[in-house]
């Protein structure tokens, strides 16, 4: 991979940390739930639709700035947002939310048991709730996705 596509792939990596770190703040924050709910899956009825619009439009906002005010290539920049959504939808961030904080993920993550990926995950794990085991495998998953979508996108170049 040229240097200047592993730069899309870290700031990829870059923005899902941000993601992270934002959702770290809301807990935080009070606003949304106790820090113990919000930690839990429980937390104010509205706040997961607006994060989750906030972190669309922010995995959206960065790869056009990268493409019209710092490179004017379009693989890297689709490359940008894809790597980003990957990640953030393959529970990088989620990894991160508990890293950051020198936390270890809890063994059981049940407010993630709907999640389209890492659910699938673990029932083909043959476990009926979210695991740590799942969270990672489906980390992993992601950065492979991610490595084939960026050989893939850099041949394009």
């Amino acid at each position: 991979m040229n240097k200047q596509f592993k730069k899309a792939v870290y700031l990829s990596i870059a923005v899902v940390v941000a993601i992270a770190i934002f959702d770290i703040l809301a807990a935080w924050s009070g606003v949304f739930g106790t820090y113990d709910k919000y930690t839990n899956g429980d937390f104010t009825p509205l706040w997961w639709p607006l994060f989750f619009k906030m972190n669309l439009i922010l995995l959206m906002i960065i790869p056009t700035c990268y493409y019209f005010f710092a490179r004017k290539d379009l693989s890297e920049s689709i490359a940008l947002f894809l790597n980003g959504y990957i990640l953030w939808f393959f529970a990088l961030s989620d990894v991160l939310y508990f890293f950051l904080q020198g936390k270890m993920v809890p063994a059981v993550l049940p407010w993630l048991n709907g999640h389209l990926v890492i659910g699938t995950i673990s029932s083909l794990l043959g476990s009926n709730e979210v695991t740590r085991t799942a969270v990672f495998i489906s980390v992993i998953i992601g950065f492979i996705a991610i490595w084939g979508i960026d050989k893939t996108l850099e041949k394009i170049n």
